[in-house]
């Protein structure tokens, strides 16, 4: 129901968007992700949100690697069954 009402949504809009005018000059890569890396350094709050982003997929990724030793060695599960839950839990998430 939710995807009808986006789309009705979409389709409602009417305004037409003109393409972007091409850059004249093309810079490198290294120089735009310089660029970007300052801009979120000084924005105080995109400071934050990447900071705070960047701590907790630190947390998610050390927890994770410790699930998998405390399922085996305290839990007592086959190695396999932990790898078909992960993939059941990869099947949910994607749907």
């Amino acid at each position: 129901m939710t995807f009808l009402v986006s789309a009705l949504c979409l389709r409602a809009i009417r305004t037409v968007e003109r393409r972007p005018a091409p850059r004249e000059t093309a810079g490198s890569l290294r120089r735009e992700i310089t660029d970007g890396i300052r801009y979120v350094a000084r924005d105080r709050y995109l400071r934050n949100l990447t900071l705070y982003g960047a701590a907790c997929n630190a947390g998610l990724a050390g927890y994770q690697a410790v699930l998998v030793v405390f399922l085996v060695r305290e839990v007592g599960l086959a190695p396999g069954l932990i790898g078909l839950m992960s993939l059941g839990g990869f099947v949910v998430a994607i749907r």
